[in-house]
């Protein structure tokens, strides 16, 4: 089970353990978009009761990379994404992340990673998925993958993966191959395979222009 700091999963806030995990990504850096809607800061607010409305804030960015043959720098398709949020019981919690970014049948999708705050310990080397949608105001809405979908289907052997079920809940480490997983989401139901209620992160201003 992945056990998620900040979000990308708004019942993750929570909870622990209900990301699937994947050894693979819907596509690959080199495959991947580059999607300029996502550059800017974005305020999310959770309206559970229980956190008291607690309010975080994110920046997306994509990362920059040095072309030293040509001198000059370039974009790569890895989007960076880090949040703060601010507890109702005080403090900061700080979640970093990395995404890939691509189109399905029609629809965007991210590929995730969940980057240590410890910069010297090793990034996760798994990723979870996620579909997105960008209005006409800028603000995202992003739809976590269900874990209990994807455990279903590598128990009936639509995909490969490690699946198990306990009294603790559902885990599932996908094996199958980046085309294999991008043709399983494809020939989906985006309301069977994502959870039902997104998270909505409102724009407050776009980022500076890359150099």
């Amino acid at each position: 089970m992945k056990k998620t700091a900040l979000i990308l999963a708004a019942v993750c806030l929570l909870f622990a353990g209900c990301l699937p995990e994947s050894i693979n990504p819907l596509s690959t850096p080199a495959t991947s978009l580059i999607d300029p809607r996502f550059e800017g800061v974005y305020q999310q607010v959770d309206k559970d009761k229980d956190a008291k409305n607690r309010s975080s804030f994110w920046h997306f960015h994509y990362r920059g990379a040095s072309d030293s043959a040509k001198g000059v720098r370039r974009i790569t398709t890895w989007l960076e994404i880090a949040g703060i949020s601010h507890e109702p019981k005080g403090g900061l919690d700080i979640g970093r992340y990395k995404a890939l970014a691509t189109k399905i049948a029609g629809r965007d999708y991210l590929s995730f990673i969940e980057l240590p705050q410890d910069s010297a310990k090793k990034s996760a080397t798994t990723y979870s998925f996620a579909r997105y949608e960008v209005n006409w105001r800028g603000d995202l809405r992003i739809w976590i993958a269900k874990e209990s979908a994807f455990v279903a289907a590598v128990k009936a052997g639509k995909l490969r993966g490690k699946a198990t079920s306990s009294q603790l809940g559902n885990s599932v480490t996908l094996t199958d191959t980046t085309a294999n997983l991008a043709a399983f989401i494809a020939a989906g139901d985006p309301r069977e395979l994502f959870n039902d209620e997104p998270m909505v992160f409102r724009r407050i201003n776009s980022a500076n222009a890359h150099p």
